[in-house]
């Protein structure tokens, strides 16, 4: 029997933590773990794994009574198909990991789907990651609850196959949300996410030679033409873009009526944006 964790994969700071008690509110019951970030199911001996802290059954502000884990990977830049927070899914390359892959499938449809994969990755340290979405949520977000029950489901089938020897017995389980900070994928979820700030990186042309330069900014989904291929994108409404009209003022008239508008093609990268 080996190991099953419940995790954030991120390390939430003391200040986070107060950042978040602090939007606490009569309406929202905000529950906080900060021992260890790490849930585990089954018996067998604790594996090393990077200490954390994460808020247990956080009310996502914008989905009641759903749970976003915040990952902090500051080293690695998300893309769509990273099998992390770009969805998607990687294999390492074992003679396991397809089984592996199998068997979380299975439990998926288990859930009659509403619990789906988002992305699943395994290492060569006998180590299965996977991060699920709450389809029946508009935006995707699982409870801690139903990371828990996939959990629990996936471990016990993990045992099955480690007992018909057809995975390792020492195999690790962390299982997760797709995060705050989610890759939007292109036009798919415009609609999905479209009242969310997103943080958009993008290729302009700069003159009529052809050549061009990359651009980002903090922005909100304006309109969206599926005929032409393009979308119009506005300033959003948050910190990052309020300071730059001042300290403590609203975005001023230039900024609510700036606009940019970009070709499918053109975006480099779209992920939800989050000022926690």
């Amino acid at each position: 029997m080996s190991d099953c964790y419940c995790s954030d994969q991120g390390i939430h700071v003391a200040r986070q933590e107060a950042r978040l008690a602090a939007r606490a509110s009569p309406r929202a019951d905000y529950r906080r773990r900060s021992i260890g970030g790490c849930r585990r199911w089954g018996r067998g001996r604790l594996r090393q794994f990077r200490r954390c802290s994460y808020a247990d059954a956080l009310e996502d502000e914008y989905d009641d009574g759903s749970f976003e884990d915040e990952y902090l990977e500051e080293d690695a830049e998300v893309y769509v198909g990273d099998a992390g927070g770009g969805g998607g899914i990687s294999l390492a390359g074992t003679w396991w990991d397809k089984e592996a892959l199998v068997i979380a499938e299975v439990v998926s449809q288990s859930f009659d789907g509403d619990l789906k994969i988002y992305s699943f990755k395994t290492l060569s340290n006998c180590t299965i990651q996977v991060r699920i979405e709450k389809l029946s949520k508009r935006y995707g977000s699982p409870s801690m609850e139903d990371i828990e029950a996939f959990s629990a489901t996936y471990r016990a089938r993990l045992d099955e196959a480690e007992a018909a020897k057809s995975v390792p017995e020492n195999l690790s389980l962390e299982v997760s949300s797709p995060g705050v900070e989610r890759v939007i994928r292109v036009p798919l979820d415009f609609d999905r996410f479209m009242d969310r700030p997103m943080f958009v990186k993008y290729v302009a042309e700069t003159d009529t030679s052809g050549s061009s330069s990359e651009g980002d900014g903090i922005f909100k989904l304006v309109s969206v033409d599926m005929e032409t291929n393009c979308c119009t994108w506005g300033l959003a409404d948050v910190r990052a873009n309020r300071e730059k009209a001042g300290k403590g003022r609203p975005l001023s008239k230039k900024q609510r009526e700036w606009r940019l508008t970009t070709s499918f093609k053109s975006l480099r990268l779209v992920r939800l944006y989050s000022e926690v």
